[in-house]
């Protein structure tokens, strides 16, 4: 909740996986950042409390009902953050912003009110310009992600996804391995690696990682089809 709060104020550290593996998540919520977005949630249900008797206090609320469903609070979705998540909050998120800013009204010149207005704009606006170019395709979106968050085993195999689906067969195995290293408990990783394999005809390691998960999920009905794959065509002794 408060790094929803942190982005919608200042949209830095984007990524398109904000994923942790557990230990990651724990490491993340005692660090100083971990603290400062707990003080951020906080400090937010402070002004909910304060404005508890206005009018805007109908924003403030909108932000934390629209994020109920979402915020694996009440509901675990599968998915621990995203941005677009924060679209239909940030509706009364920025309705609150507006409100609040325009009480300095009596105590700051307009003009100069204006102008930090006007700044605060353009910030968000070249920082949108000059993240955009990051959605130019898969495979440059998830390049990104892997050094924006590169703890995520999620990121490393939608990039493997996508060097197998475009035929480079060569790096989609790197992606993969690499996904594994970050999470060895994903099954469809190993199953994916070992199809890799064999599209590109390497069927060493494409053996390897088969008996090696075979060893961990002997009853994995997909992993075993591929082990029986190879056997027929003799890519085993």
């Amino acid at each position: 909740f408060g790094e929803y709060i942190r982005l919608l104020l200042l949209p830095i550290n984007l990524s398109v996986d904000y994923s942790l593996p557990e230990k990651y998540f724990k490491e993340f919520v005692y660090s100083s950042f971990g603290f400062m977005t707990v003080a951020l949630s906080a400090g937010y249900l402070l002004v909910c409390y304060l404005v508890r008797k206005q009018k805007i206090s109908f924003w403030a609320w909108w932000f934390i009902i629209a994020f109920a469903l979402t915020i694996n609070f009440l509901i675990p979705i599968g998915t621990f953050m995203a941005e677009r998540l924060a679209y239909f909050p940030s509706v009364g998120f920025i309705a609150l912003l507006v409100a609040l800013f325009s009480k300095f009204k009596g105590h700051i010149s307009p003009r100069l009110l204006t102008s930090l207005a006007v700044a605060y704009c353009l910030i968000l606006t070249a920082r949108t310009a000059i993240r955009l170019p990051v959605w130019r395709n898969n495979a440059v979106l998830f390049d990104q992600a892997m050094i924006e968050n590169s703890v995520s085993p999620k990121v490393a195999f939608n990039r493997g996804v996508t060097a197998f689906r475009s035929g480079d067969y060569k790096n989609c195995s790197i992606y993969f391995r690499e996904a594994i290293i970050r999470d060895p408990s994903r099954i469809d990783t190993a199953i994916n690696l070992v199809k890799c394999y064999l599209k590109d005809n390497n069927y060493g390691p494409a053996a390897y990682w088969t008996s090696k998960f075979l060893e961990v999920q002997p009853d994995n009905v997909e992993m075993k089809k591929l082990h029986g794959e190879m056997k027929k065509y003799k890519l085993l002794k």
